[in-house]
């Protein structure tokens, strides 16, 4: 591929390299020097291709009129993309399910969701055969199998599969917290009480 890296005469290589290298290359005698020389060819080549690519992919988004969300950074290459991805910063839920009502952002979420109603679960655990109606949620459950829980307690350490898992139990936490702190506010008004008797 790169013929002009192995080479056997000096002089030879410099017509090879670009002329830039040229200086380098005029007294070399030794394989380290030469190696040298090629490292630092190498390394501008791949300066260069950095640098041209870089720019290329900048000049891309210019000329696609790329779109960024203003609120969230997120980049569009449509108009149309960055409108519709708006609306989960607006709260506007524009698509309802006409079954239940609950309502969504986006077409593609409703289809999701009306999943749930037609009773179809197209995607089953292996391991223990339960199903589901999105490929997220099965494997969200294939979590429990596999023993990795990743979302730990702050307070306790006790870790969990799932993220709403970890929510509920950390209601017993703040349930415990307020079941102190009322504990501690009957003691010092039955204190309070006694002292003043």
């Amino acid at each position: 591929m790169f013929s002009w890296l192995v080479f056997k005469n000096p002089l030879t290589a410099a017509l090879s390299f670009p002329s830039w290298a040229h200086p380098y290359i005029q007294n070399l005698h030794s394989k380290s020097e030469t190696t040298e020389v090629t490292r630092k060819y190498k390394d501008h080549i791949l300066s260069t291709h950095i640098e041209t690519t870089i720019s290329s992919v900048e000049l891309k988004k210019n000329l696609k009129g790329e779109k960024t969300c203003d609120l969230c950074g997120k980049s569009f290459t449509l108009a149309g993309g960055l409108k519709t991805h708006q609306l989960i910063h607006s709260g506007v839920k524009a698509y309802s399910c006409d079954l239940c009502g609950k309502s969504f952002a986006r077409a593609g979420n409703l289809k999701k969701h009306q999943l749930i109603h037609s009773g179809v679960k197209p995607y089953s655990c292996d391991l223990c055969g339960k199903s589901f109606t999105q490929a997220e949620n099965l494997k969200t459950h294939q979590l429990i199998h596999s023993g990795f829980k990743p979302y730990s307690c702050d307070l306790c350490g006790k870790s969990f599969t799932q993220a709403g898992a970890l929510k509920t139990h950390q209601l017993i936490h703040t349930a415990h917290i307020r079941t102190l702190l009322l504990i501690q506010i009957l003691l010092n008004i039955y204190f309070w009480l006694l002292l003043s008797l």
